[in-house]
């Protein structure tokens, strides 16, 4: 009977996969690299290992990111119709209409009535409720679009 396995533990054989996979990972990972990052396995590890930190990081503030376009937007688009954003969105979430942010920023840039309707809704409720001092009456000196359409209609 012949013991191999003593034999290979004396010169280093350790079961599993090659270590030359493992570099190949790696330099899978960082081929469009410049320069000895490309390269060198010891350089190309630890810039995979940053990228994957920003890229970890980058995924977390991209939604956030969305989150404050979306409520610039939103805000935006309810001083056009004369209430402001956190009346419009509190008398929504009175009246049980959840709707999200994505959702609200889509009506306002391309259904303007019917953001416009859902503001409207909001300011009744906040009159007949008396949650805020507001007046249904639209300011002087603001410019919105149903003003230029009712011109071009004319």
């Amino acid at each position: 009977m012949v013991h191999l396995t003593n034999t290979l533990n004396r010169f280093g054989y350790i079961h599993g996969p090659h270590r030359i996979y493992k570099r190949m990972q790696v330099f899978r990972f960082t081929w469009h690299y410049y320069g000895r990052h490309r390269r060198c396995y010891k350089l190309a590890v630890q810039r995979l290992h940053k990228a994957w930190l920003h890229a970890t990081r980058n995924r977390k503030m991209k939604g956030l990111l969305y989150k404050e376009i979306w409520q610039t937007r939103i805000d935006a688009a309810c001083k056009e119709h004369g209430i402001k954003y956190f009346e419009f969105t509190e008398s929504l979430t009175r009246q049980n209409i959840h709707l999200n942010h994505a959702v609200l920023n889509d009506l306002a840039i391309y259904e303007p009535r019917t953001f416009k309707s859902l503001c409207n809704v909001a300011k009744q409720h906040i009159v007949n409720t008396g949650l805020y001092n507001l007046t249904l009456e639209e300011p002087e000196g603001v410019f919105n679009r149903s003003m230029f359409t009712d011109e071009l209609k004319q």
